[in-house]
This record gives C-alpha cells, structure tokens and sequence, in this order.
C-alpha cells in the first residue's frame, strides 16, 4: 500500500443525509439548527465544528474528498452572521452542485487564514479552488467561543507538512436531499 493510498484512506468520513423540509431552505436558520440536531444525534459536540459546502458527487462514485492547502468554510457563528447579512453559507453554496454537500471538520485541526491569492474556481467537483495562502491567522482552537469564521482555513500543520489538508480535519460529510 502506498503513501498517496493511505492518505487517501485516513481522511474518509462518514456520510450521512439530512433532507430538506418542505417549507425549509438552505439559507434558513432553521436548516442550520436542523444540520447540527442530526451531528449531535451522530455524536458530535457542535460547539467546535467547521462547515464548507461543496459538490459530494466524488461520494457516489467512490473516489477521495478532493485536498487542497485551504477550504472556504465557516463555524456556526459564522454561518448565523452570514445568514443575518443575506450572504452565502455553506448549504447555499453546496445547492449549486449536482450532489449537495456539506463538510463538516474539527475545527481544532483547523485555523484562519488572513490573506491568500485565489486563481482558479474548477468547474470540476474533484477539484478545489486554487488557493495559495500568503498570512496564516489563528489557530481555530484558541478562537474564544462565538467568534465567527467566516473565510478561508487550513490545517493547522500547514504549510509544516505540505500534503495537510483541511480534508485531514473531516469528521462527516453530509449529503443534502430534496424531500
């Protein structure tokens, strides 16, 4: 077995589903509150967790998360401040896609990233953005409690170890479905 192969393998998560209501969007609050009743259900303290949507179509076809040196995500209090400004979270952005997903990371592996030149958004669900990170911020860990993230992240062993991911921090992928 290869390096390339275990990497692969040590970052798999596990997929759930949450479905949208009737009556809910996902640029609701209540789609948040929903999306972190199903993690604490699956076991997960939601105090610390991070949220980036993206295309899941790679789950269906059984091929590795896409990595890359950062992710665009943001913590609950992000994704509420986001929500109260009309701006685009995480769900929002996931809809886009064919297969709607959101990442759902430890955000103690994580932290923030001040600065970074961004040159290409892939069309291609396998791939991420092209971000080349110029300042690291703090880590998300020693953030106080409420404080939104709202931007960039990258593993905190990063650039150190230049093949971490944030996909290294994943805990669960979930798959939003039409009801």
């Amino acid at each position: 077995m290869n390096d390339m192969h275990e990497k692969e393998k040590s970052t798999t998560a596990k997929v759930l589903e949450i479905s949208l209501e009737g009556y809910q969007r996902t640029d609701d609050p209540e789609f948040l509150d929903a999306l972190q009743n199903l993690l604490k259900v699956d076991g997960l303290d939601t105090s610390r967790l991070v949220y980036s949507g993206f295309d899941g179509s790679f789950i269906e076809e059984h091929k590795p998360c896409p990595r890359g040196p950062g992710t665009f995500a943001m913590n609950e209090a992000g994704w509420r401040e986001a929500l109260k400004a009309e701006h685009q979270c995480p769900a929002k952005y996931a809809e886009g896609w064919d297969a709607p997903c959101i990442g759902v990371y430890d955000g103690s592996l994580l932290r923030e990233v001040y600065d970074a030149d961004i040159s290409d958004y892939p069309e291609d669900p396998y791939k991420r953005a092209d971000i080349e990170i110029k300042e690291f911020g703090e880590d998300l860990k020693d953030l106080e409690p409420g404080t939104p993230v709202m931007e960039i992240v990258a593993h905190v062993n990063y650039p150190d170890d230049p093949e971490a991911s944030p996909t290294d921090a994943l805990l669960r992928l979930v798959i939003i479905k039409d009801s």
